[in-house]
């Protein structure tokens, strides 16, 4: 292919171009999808056929065998904007069943969230034990003592109505109580109520957090109003 070929045909002159020797070329220049069409019109050749529509559900189906091949572990997949595609029965039991969600209400992001005390940042089970002691009432039982403590804490901080939202389980790994407290997603905004340490000094203030990847940020008020234009519509103040 040389340059006086190249540009015959960039001068739409008849010359001898197959569709592979077209392909080719297209790929080398990196061309658009109009570019590409406007090459093979220029080749005198018919436009491209189109391609074909993506098996949607033939990919759905992939999908629900996958999480259902790893049964009886909880599994869910979803896509780059945390949408739920698939889960399986484990994840509908021990989380809950997306399908019960209105479908632009579907997201990951949206499903509350799973917190396990009794478990060190490296995902080593270190038990409850000092927790216990230090709760432990005579005659009574650790775990309920700790999640009635736990529950407290919770109304105490953000209200009767939100620790609806949360229920708590023990489980025992490698001889260590765990506790997996799971929080369903609200259908209101709730603030927090909190102790921040400020020279020395304990300070209560009522703020709005956020869950952003693995760690929590408090939000202003007006990055608070966006983010309730966007969790909440229906009850949120104009920005």
């Amino acid at each position: 292919m040389g340059v006086t070929w190249y540009t015959w045909l960039e001068q739409g002159r008849n010359i001898p171009a197959s569709p592979q020797v077209i392909g080719s070329l297209a790929r080398s220049l990196r061309l658009s999808a109009d570019e590409r069409r406007h090459l093979r019109d220029l080749a005198g050749l018919p436009p491209p056929a189109p391609p074909d529509p993506p098996d949607e559900d033939g990919l759905q189906a992939r999908l629900q065998r996958l999480v259902d091949a790893v049964a009886p572990n909880a599994a869910s997949i979803y896509d780059v904007h945390f949408d739920y595609l698939a889960w399986n029965e484990p994840y509908q039991r021990i989380r809950h069943d997306p399908a019960g969600l209105a479908a632009g209400r579907r997201n990951l992001l949206r499903d509350g969230g799973t917190l396990l005390i009794g478990v060190t940042d490296a995902g080593v089970p270190c038990g409850l034990a000092g927790d216990y002691a230090s709760l432990r009432r005579h005659g009574k039982n650790d775990r309920d003592v700790f999640q009635l403590h736990l529950i407290n804490i919770v109304v105490s901080s953000m209200g009767a109505a939100a620790a609806a939202n949360v229920s708590a389980q023990f489980h025992t790994i490698d001889g260590a109580d765990v506790c997996r407290v799971h929080v369903q997603p609200s259908a209101l905004p709730v603030d927090a109520k909190v102790s921040t340490e400020k020279n020395g000094q304990l300070h209560k203030k009522t703020a709005f957090y956020v869950r952003i990847g693995n760690s929590t940020h408090e939000l202003s008020a007006t990055g608070k109003a966006k983010y309730l234009l966007n969790r909440w519509p229906a009850t949120s103040p104009k920005v």
